[in-house]
């Protein structure tokens, strides 16, 4: 179990490295880049025995795929990840994706631990649609990485009927800018970050749900000190 500088979880647990999505902002391809990590990023690779780490006694918040996207991941690897999963409770299990159409055929939902959260990647208005993918359910637990925010996504614009649909699914917002030097790096505007915060806010009033916000550091730049949130849910923050 790796110590991590990303800042909505304890530690991260990589089984499975590479992603076949090509980000042009990727940050997992560049430290890939840069460590070696394996020969080819774009060719998806299993690391059972990292697996082992998930049998540390103290429970965290631990991401799963910070390296890969798990809809890239074969049958056997999940399967394999699941079951370690279920023999460790004390641990809260995050997932992430930019193609969870991919996770519902592949029948990855299907594995609804109480532990485990899902979340989709959105960077701007067209990739809202991978939220009506998520899981519902009991013990289903979703999450947002709106990770770079590229645009306005314009949440609070929303009709009513399509605002309940993403409250009933959604239980965490992170947002975050874009970091590294690419040339045509987006930087959010304040206006952008607050519709979200709105939109939160919106849901609260209408349905008594709180969708906590956390603001990753990369944000201080636009919207101030004053105003970061770093919320969790309560299901995360009693570990």
């Amino acid at each position: 179990m790796n110590k991590t500088k990303i800042e909505w979880c304890d530690a991260t647990v990589n089984p499975v490295v590479g992603c076949t999505f090509g980000c042009p902002y990727c940050y997992a391809r560049r430290m890939c880049q840069r460590f070696g990590f394996v020969e080819d990023f774009e060719k998806p690779q299993f690391f059972e025995n990292r697996l082992d780490a998930l049998y540390h006694k103290n429970g965290k918040i631990i991401f799963m795929d910070s390296m890969s996207d798990v809809a890239d991941w074969e049958d056997v690897w999940f399967t394999k990840t699941i079951r370690t999963i279920r023999s460790n409770p004390q641990h809260r299990y995050l997932f992430l994706t930019k193609r969870p159409e991919i996770l519902h055929k592949k029948g990855f939902f299907n594995a609804s631990e109480s532990t485990v959260w899902y979340g989709v990647s959105v960077n701007n208005q067209q990739d809202l649609h991978r939220v009506d993918e998520l899981p519902v359910g009991e013990n289903a637990h979703c999450f947002i990485s709106i990770e770079p925010l590229h645009e306005n996504l314009k949440l609070s614009e929303m009709s009513d009927d399509k605002k309940r649909e993403l409250w009933d699914k959604i239980d965490w917002l992170i947002i975050g800018a874009e970091t590294g030097n690419r040339n045509g790096k987006i930087k959010p505007q304040e206006t952008w970050v607050n519709d979200i915060v709105r939109f939160s806010k919106e849901c609260f009033r209408a349905t008594g749900k709180e969708i906590p916000i956390f603001m990753k550091e990369s944000l201080v730049p636009t919207v101030g000190e004053e105003k970061m949130l770093r919320q969790f849910p309560k299901e995360l923050g009693d570990l």
